[in-house]
């Protein structure tokens, strides 16, 4: 069910390494050209290639398609994750009322301005009556209700890093940047990026670093980049293709993933508090703060499954990395049966675990 969010991950990672593979395609033409310079191809269009090729290497066009590109797709990519998060959560049967404050209050408003001043959304490509019918399937609180998921992710200009707290905050995700920071994904990459070894240190880092424009300045960065080549044929302050590819492109890989964690994260909030997921009854013990000891009771749970873990309040959303029945890696457990569930986060205590099954929504 929620696999549409996972490919959104996918085609981001796969657009950042098309742009890969084209910054190296343009490096090795460079390459070529430098080599071959000296020489006379007889072949006409041979040598026309080379000349153009040439020319366009003096020009901003590479570095400017290079820049938009990122840019691009690291939009798309938040706009298509927000609006399938909440095609998600308005199919779960959870009623409208129950949905988090802010989505119904800004849901509301945005909708309002919009009928009142449609030209602000002109390039949103909107109908006003499919609009309205949304609202009231709202209002009238409707069973099969449906949100302007478009005009709920609205956002004005490009998406900088207040920009980006802004919209999540329109859909009910607060304090994004803060939570991005304290994914493992992201403290793994922060840790390889620095060669840091020790969790500690990281810590220490990220508690003393509470401005996002510390740690997330790419993100500022890479909006003045775009902004600067949409706005001007020349860019003089120009980064280069290695760095684009050893630290922008890996850094909007590990957003991406954050995000994605984050979300599935809300998702299970929404379940667990409309009792929309399955408990799991017997724990036996946790080992090394990692490996859990259950039994399945009625649920078959397969490896990648995600479960949801109640510790004295906190709520945690972790992955089922690895899977052991009496010592031996399985991929999948049936009913009533005794497993070992490896974990991709580390939890110090578990009061209770529950997991999800379409067949309960």
């Amino acid at each position: 069910m929620f696999e549409i969010l996972s490919k959104e991950v996918e085609m981001l990672y796969q657009r950042l390494e098309n742009i890969t593979k084209y910054i190296d395609k343009n490096e090795k033409e460079k390459y070529l050209i430098k080599k071959n310079s000296e020489k006379e191809f007889e072949n006409k269009d041979i040598k026309e290639y080379i000349e153009y090729i040439a020319e366009e290497d003096k020009s901003p066009i590479n570095y400017n398609a290079v820049i938009i590109s990122l840019y691009g797709c690291y939009e798309n990519f938040i706009d298509n994750i927000l609006i399938n998060y909440l095609e998600i959560i308005t199919s779960l049967g959870i009623k409208y009322e129950n949905l988090d404050k802010a989505i119904i209050d800004n849901h509301e408003r945005l909708v309002g301005e919009f009928l009142s001043n449609t030209n602000k959304y002109k390039n949103y490509d909107l109908n006003t009556k499919e609009i309205i019918s949304k609202l009231n399937s709202c209002l009238n609180k409707e069973e099969n209700f449906k949100l302007n998921n478009r005009i709920l992710i609205s956002h004005s200009g490009n998406l900088n890093i207040e920009s980006i707290n802004n919209v999540f905050r329109q859909v009910g995700i607060r304090d994004i940047w803060h939570r991005i920071k304290w994914t493992s994904n992201f403290i793994t990459y922060y840790k390889e990026k620095d060669n840091i070894v020790e969790d500690e240190v990281i810590k220490e880092i990220f508690k003393s670093n509470t401005n996002d424009n510390i740690l997330f300045g790419i993100i500022g960065d890479l909006v003045e980049r775009r902004n600067a080549v949409a706005h001007s044929w020349n860019e003089d302050d120009r980064i280069g293709n290695q760095e684009i590819k050893e630290k922008y492109i890996p850094f909007l890989k590990t957003i991406s993933k954050s995000i994605y964690r984050i979300i599935l994260e809300e998702i299970y909030g929404y379940l667990y508090n409309n009792n929309k997921l399955v408990k799991i009854e017997k724990i036996y013990k946790l080992y090394d703060n990692q490996i859990l000891c259950i039994n399945s009771g009625e649920n078959n749970i397969e490896k990648n499954d995600f479960i949801y873990i109640i510790n004295n309040s906190k709520k945690y959303l972790a992955q089922i990395v690895n899977m052991q029945i009496d010592y031996n890696n399985v991929d999948k457990c049936n009913e009533q049966e005794d497993v070992g569930l490896q974990l991709d986060i580390k939890i110090t205590n578990v009061d209770e675990i529950y997991i999800f099954k379409n067949s309960e929504v």
